[in-house]
């Protein structure tokens, strides 16, 4: 889009990811140790939600359709055996419903405002929030370059995350908290780089 000048509009979300890209990159700077060289940095690539890849779309059809379901007979057989009907029951059933429908949406936007970074003495992590898990390179034990659970390569770090790296690959990589052995100063034994279009440059 062009302004009455001619000049290109800039979007408001435009605005708003490149402030995000700045405010990381502060955030970055400040946990870095004293001569610690930053190598490569990368993001996830923009991917689709029902995508082919892996079957992640069928998957989350089928987890939505089940929950629908689930949630419709539950509320069915619950008004069937009981009246009057408990407005605290019903909101329960379809709000922990809508939870499990809407998480595959949170997961894809945790993870687009996600962005990684190789130091010389680490690889680092950053969520949205500017939560941040890094992983030592001394401890990174193992590492596969996975390249077809998404559109782009995803790189998978440390072989406890290497143990099940054929399921939940996206959810792991939103949730680096929930990975075996992360301690509470989120030292990581094991990190998904998902969907990152660069990685070939991050992987000698």
């Amino acid at each position: 889009r062009y302004d009455k000048y001619g000049r290109k509009r800039k979007s408001l979300y435009l605005f708003f990811h490149n402030k995000e890209v700045q405010t990381m990159d502060e955030k970055l700077r400040e946990i870095l140790n004293d001569g610690e060289q930053v190598l490569w940095s990368g993001s996830p690539a923009p991917f689709a939600l029902l995508d082919r890849h892996a079957g992640n779309g069928r998957k989350i059809l089928i987890k939505w359709i089940s929950v629908a379901v689930l949630a419709s007979a539950l509320i069915i057989v619950y008004m069937m055996n009981n009246d009057p009907v408990s407005p605290g029951f019903l909101t329960v059933v379809i709000g922990i419903s809508l939870l499990l429908i809407l998480s595959p949406l949170v997961d894809r936007y945790n993870i687009l405002g996600t962005r990684y970074w190789i130091t010389d003495q680490r690889v680092i992590l950053m969520q949205r929030s500017k939560t941040i898990f890094s992983m030592r390179l001394d401890c990174v034990d193992a590492f596969r370059l996975v390249q077809d659970e998404a559109p782009n390569d995803c790189l998978v770090l440390g072989s406890r995350a290497l143990e099940d790296v054929g399921r939940q690959l996206r959810w792991r990589s939103s949730h680096p908290a929930d990975q075996p052995g992360v301690s509470s100063d989120n030292n990581a034994v094991g990190l998904v780089l998902y969907n990152v279009a660069n990685l070939e440059d991050a992987v000698p």
